[in-house]
């Protein structure tokens, strides 16, 4: 089975539908399908919390505008909340 770009955003929505809590560890970010439904994730009450790496220049600016704040158990990304 290929896995293709399209399977994967199904199957992350699919997992994202049975979550109420999402952990996501990556050396970059774009802004891209996959960043939009895990902030709808966030903002719809989920509990997101993320860790990108940002050196070089891999991770576009729009994926962590807003800023990555961290601190009081709360992280934003992309102007999602999560607790």
């Amino acid at each position: 089975m290929l896995l293709t770009r399209d399977i994967l955003i199904e199957r992350l929505i699919e997992h994202l539908k049975k979550s109420d809590q999402i952990d996501v560890a990556v050396a970059w970010a774009a802004d891209c399908n996959a960043l939009a439904r895990l902030c709808e994730f966030a903002r719809s009450g989920g509990s997101l919390r993320a860790i990108v790496g940002i050196w070089g220049n891999a991770t576009h600016p729009n994926a962590v505008r807003g800023g990555a704040i961290v601190g009081h158990g709360a992280a934003a990304l992309c102007g999602c909340v999560a607790a």
